[in-house]
């Protein structure tokens, strides 16, 4: 009488293969902790089946995906980057309007005064006449 009972065969199979590209960028030359970090991976490529086929489906995915994450990054990055900015540079107008007002407020003073000083010059001038 056989046995039914068999061992279960264990099927061996190769591992899959990834590969991962990164690149990190500083946002902008005066930035010390703003940087970008651009991230290409694809994975689970099965050796036993046509790589070439996975790699051109993967490349194919890779752009689109790439394409919609960078504008969305960019966009995001953009508007962090323009209300940074736009926050820095009306700190320097406010500043400069400031300093601005200050030399307003002493040339009204000074016109004041000349035009005290050129009111009494007249003034004196017309007690002598």
């Amino acid at each position: 009488m056989e046995d039914s009972k068999q061992p279960a065969l264990k099927e061996e199979r190769m591992a899959k293969v990834s590969a991962h590209v990164g690149m990190t960028l500083k946002i902008s030359k005066g930035s010390e902790y703003e940087f970008i970090r651009g991230d290409i991976e694809v994975s689970d490529i099965d050796p036993e089946k046509d790589v070439k086929a996975q790699l051109e489906n993967s490349l194919e995915a890779l752009n689109e995906t790439w394409e919609f994450v960078t504008v969305q990054a960019g966009q995001k990055i953009l508007a962090e980057v323009s209300t940074k900015l736009a926050t820095e540079y009306q700190m320097q107008v406010s500043k400069k309007l400031r300093a601005l007002e200050e030399m307003m407020k002493n040339v009204k003073i000074e016109v004041d005064e000349i035009q005290d000083a050129r009111q009494k010059a007249r003034d004196a001038f017309n007690k002598k006449v």
